[in-house]
């Protein structure tokens, strides 16, 4: 798994180059029922529209989880707070594959897909604005409306705490 994830890191490294400000790559964490963790990207398409990316995985209680979200997001300073605050809100969609154990759910086809409609909404701190340092603190919400899944709940709110390198 670790190498999975250092391979994912060098791959969007080498593939999006290093240009100033427009990517953050790094972690949320948070509730997700289906992914709970996650490698979560961002690329800055102009001063107030980015995508986001989200690749997580589970494994817990004889369920293997994988899904990928993609967000389109609208990005608003929130100079009350203070320079390299801002937050966000978009909506997006997301694709998953899960795979039961064998044994524990034994009247089960041993897996599925399943499709989802997400929303964002979240706050976010800069370092770059102040000390000069390249990452991003953030804290969001992300309701799921998943759809084909047999096991997850089909409407979910994933809270999360996220932590990103600016490049």
């Amino acid at each position: 798994m670790k190498k999975f994830y250092f391979l994912l890191v060098f791959s969007l490294l080498a593939v999006f180059g290093l240009n100033a400000q427009k990517h953050n790559l790094g972690f949320r964490s948070g509730s997700g029922q289906v992914s709970g963790n996650e490698i979560s990207y961002q690329y800055k398409l102009n001063d107030i529209n980015r995508i986001q990316l989200d690749l997580g995985m589970r494994s817990r209680n004889g369920v293997n989880a994988f899904k990928i979200t993609g967000l389109y997001q609208w990005v608003k300073d929130l100079p009350q707070l203070g320079a390299g605050f801002n937050w966000h809100y978009g909506f997006g969609a997301g694709l998953g594959f899960v795979e039961y154990d064998e044994v524990l759910f034994f009247n089960n086809n041993y897996g599925s897909t399943l499709l989802s409609v997400d929303g964002m909404l979240g706050l976010e701190y800069s370092f770059k604005e102040i000390a000069d340092i390249p990452l991003q603190l953030g804290l969001d919400v992300k309701p799921s409306l998943q759809l084909f899944s047999e096991y997850f709940d089909p409407v979910r709110v994933n809270v999360a705490l996220s932590l990103r390198w600016q490049f």
